[in-house]
């Protein structure tokens, strides 16, 4: 069956390339049969037919150049009164005498710097203002650590005995002082935790004397601490 189809398929083919290769073959012979036919006479005598043309006619390449060499002198402009020779203005400006001269060495005044005068300061004022910064810490005579120390106890929950013994002397101490009533006049919390401090570091030295005359938190109820420290 397979070599039925294949044969089937080579006669289809060849019907159809047969006329195609058919004027091919034609084209061919008739090209090379005109061709041939020409003898080599012939095509001397063709050749010889044709008039060679002249040399000077042959166009260049490069083509005829048109310009001149050289140019002409130009003639001097001359007075017909004195035949003598016109000199023309010059068109530059004259030169002046700033132009020709050289730039003179200027000295350029230096920029003043500007400084306080005495008067706005005076170091006699500014050590004056920080003994008095620091006269509202140490105004009570406890040292800055113990205030440190104190401020510690006073904001910690569960202090040990010995820092509410130790917080309560520097209260206890400073009781009328002006750095206790900033304390305790924060809120009625702290003015508490202080009393309680107080009173804790009293009774473990069986101190005697008048209660506690700590101010009331109200009195101080519109004041700022921050103002101080």
């Amino acid at each position: 069956m397979i070599q039925i189809i294949i044969v089937a398929a080579s006669i289809v083919l060849g019907m159809i390339l047969y006329p195609i290769l058919l004027k091919q073959i034609d084209r061919f012979v008739n090209w090379w049969y005109w061709h041939m036919r020409a003898s080599p006479v012939e095509k001397e005598i063709s050749k010889k037919s044709k008039p060679e043309p002249e040399p000077s006619k042959i166009p260049s390449v490069i083509g005829e150049s048109k310009t001149k060499l050289g140019h002409d002198r130009t003639n001097a402009t001359t007075n017909p009164k004195n035949d003598g020779v016109i000199e023309k203005e010059s068109t530059f400006a004259p030169e002046t005498k700033e132009e020709t001269n050289q730039i003179a060495d200027v000295d350029v005044p230096l920029a003043k710097v500007e400084t306080l005068p005495e008067e706005e300061f005076d170091p006699d004022e500014e050590a004056v203002e920080l003994e008095a910064e620091r006269g509202a810490v140490l105004a009570s005579g406890a040292g800055y650590d113990e205030l440190m120390a104190t401020g510690n106890v006073i904001a910690n929950k569960h202090p040990s005995d010995e820092e509410k013994d130790e917080a309560g002397r520097v209260l206890y101490e400073n009781e009328a002082t002006e750095m206790v009533e900033q304390i305790v006049s924060q809120d009625e919390k702290t003015f508490a935790k202080v009393n309680d401090l107080i009173s804790f570091h009293m009774k473990k030295h069986n101190l005697t004397g008048e209660d506690s005359n700590m101010p009331d938190p109200e009195e101080f109820e519109n004041f700022d601490i921050n103002s101080i420290f």
